[in-house]
């Protein structure tokens, strides 16, 4: 058998890779990058080649721990809106009727969310930060309840019971409280003017909403 010199060997791997100087068709030519001269490349070591300089963005919202639930004071505003106020000063506000909530912090510095997005505020009640929410419409019939049933009634009875049995359930959260009665009984007085369907409705969100305090 004919042994192989090594300039032939050499010849062939530079045919292989490409080397300038071989043979081929169309040679192939990787995608040239262009690397400052001041940087050092060492053997196995990855580039990190330079970047267009990021946009400016708005700082990021102060973030603060989630204070104790120990001692929280829970009261219920004529408006509807449930304030908790706990013992490190922070107080926190969830409206009625998908009000939104808002937190203010010991610092004067607050976060509200509300339909339209999340808002953060500084202690002087600028905005710091903004994130906006997308929503999605459409017209679509809404469904109401029946009209009023006949006063004495099988179903007017059930409903009035039922009426009864969320107002029991709301005294039980907030007897425990510091003004928690009298809070309540300050709400109530607004309900004389609501019918039956909307005291029912009014009642199930009040009470979600001071279920959902820690």
């Amino acid at each position: 058998m004919k042994s192989i010199g090594s300039s032939t060997i050499v010849s062939l791997l530079l045919l292989a890779v490409g080397a300038p100087g071989a043979a081929q068709d169309k040679p192939i030519r990787p995608n040239a990058v262009r690397i400052p001269a001041t940087t050092s490349v060492k053997a196995n070591q990855a580039v990190v080649l330079p970047m267009a300089p990021a946009k400016p963005q708005c700082p990021a919202p102060p973030f603060h721990d989630c204070p104790s639930p120990e001692g929280a004071k829970v009261l219920i505003l004529k408006d509807g809106s449930v304030q908790t106020t706990y013992t490190d000063g922070t107080v926190r506000l969830a409206r009625p009727a998908g009000g939104g909530k808002r937190i203010t912090y010991p610092d004067g510095t607050s976060v509200e969310d509300d339909w339209s997005g999340t808002t953060w505020r500084d202690k002087d009640g600028k905005v710091t930060n903004r994130t906006p929410k997308l929503h999605v419409e459409a017209e679509m019939p809404s469904a109401g309840p029946p009209d009023p049933p006949a006063s004495g009634s099988q179903l007017d009875l059930w409903l009035q019971r039922h009426n009864r049995s969320l107002l029991t359930a709301l005294q039980a959260r907030m007897q425990g409280e510091d003004g928690g009665t009298e809070s309540l009984n300050d709400y109530l007085a607004r309900e004389r003017g609501l019918g039956l369907y909307q005291q029912i409705a009014a009642r199930t969100d009040l009470l979600q909403r001071l279920l959902a305090q820690p």
